[in-house]
């Protein structure tokens, strides 16, 4: 109810089916109600303020997104409309967030459930939304927001939002050299039914040709196109590595590499379980947490450590080496 503060009269405003136990406005001047007893919150749209519900639960499912119970408080950011509202159920009490703004769509494939049937992710007609701050999924007809590009999850059918580090994938065309080398450099498409790429068929081509021959980075498993190169300080048929006992520079045999013991030898760990993440190349010793079974190169020697034995630290106290050896 809104009063006159001179006649200390009130007039019926808006008229809802529950106990209404907060309210609030966004900056388009609609209005929004909290029903405890119905479990909802409802917005009503000025001028006319017609209602329609913006979130709801059954009561006893608060903790599932976008469902909540028992409703009392409700706050609208000033900065981007999205809504808080707070719970005042007996077994749930929590505020929630939901990201939301009446006048936009960006909220739509952001990962993000904002509708309570999660329709916001589900949304089929991405791409007609003509929103420059999207990536286009290659396969799949899908738009999705850029906040789920290299987020370390896949995303798109074919993976194509995780491949590339940082921006979308756009080469349509590669220098030769680049074919099979190891590394993906072009998105999927379809070929007689098949997803292709320029890395299909990889394993009919020699990963150690004149191409990759000592260009410091190990296109083969193995690494053998890095072997007896005359950068390399160690005897011929060993790579350099850093030891996962002393955390020194030593040198191996290419016998020993990929053999299972982790150390910047496993190159093979990485590229079978980081396919979402190209430029995870440093395989952690403790492998028991996925999140961190391997990381990016431009993580190591940063003053912060990201893997659980901080071997991504260790050994790299007056040690000079490029980012490219761990390639």
């Amino acid at each position: 109810m809104k009063h006159n503060p001179q006649l200390y009269e009130g007039t019926e405003f808006i008229n809802g089916s529950g106990r209404c136990y907060g309210i609030s406005m966004d900056s388009d001047a609609n209005f929004y109600t909290a029903e405890y007893d119905n479990h909802r919150v409802l917005k009503w749209l000025a001028p006319f303020y017609n209602s329609t519900v913006v979130v709801a639960g059954n009561g006893t499912e608060s903790l599932k997104p976008g469902l909540l119970s028992n409703p009392t408080n409700i706050y609208i950011s000033p900065f981007n409309n999205d809504l808080y509202v707070s719970t005042g159920n007996a077994i749930y009490r929590e505020i929630r967030r939901w990201p939301f703004n009446s006048s936009t769509s960006y909220c739509l494939l952001d990962g993000n459930q904002a509708c309570c049937l999660n329709d916001d992710e589900i949304f089929n007609k991405s791409c007609s939304l003509n929103q420059k701050h999207r990536f286009n999924c290659s396969m799949d007809n899908r738009c999705i927001s850029w906040i789920l590009v290299n987020d370390f999850k896949t995303d798109c059918l074919t993976n194509d939002d995780e491949i590339l580090s940082d921006i979308k994938k756009s080469k349509e065309h590669i220098s030769f050299q680049i074919i099979c080398d190891g590394f993906q450099e072009l998105s999927f498409i379809v070929i007689n039914d098949k997803y292709e790429s320029d890395e299909t068929n990889g394993h009919l081509w020699s990963c150690n040709n004149v191409y990759a021959r000592c260009n410091g980075i190990w296109n083969c498993l193995d690494g053998s196109n890095e072997i007896n190169c005359s950068i390399s300080i160690c005897s011929p048929s060993h790579h350099m590595c850093v030891s996962p006992i002393t955390n020194n520079f030593t040198c191996i045999q290419i016998l020993k590499v990929n053999d299972g013991i982790v150390g910047s030898d496993e190159r093979q760990i990485c590229r079978i379980h980081a396919l979402d993440c190209a430029d995870c190349r440093f395989p952690c010793r403790n492998r028991t947490n996925p999140e961190t079974m391997c990381i990016k190169s431009n993580m190591l020697c940063n003053r912060k450590p990201t893997c659980s034995f901080y071997d991504d630290e260790i050994f790299c106290l007056e040690r000079n080496f490029t980012i490219k050896f761990f390639l």
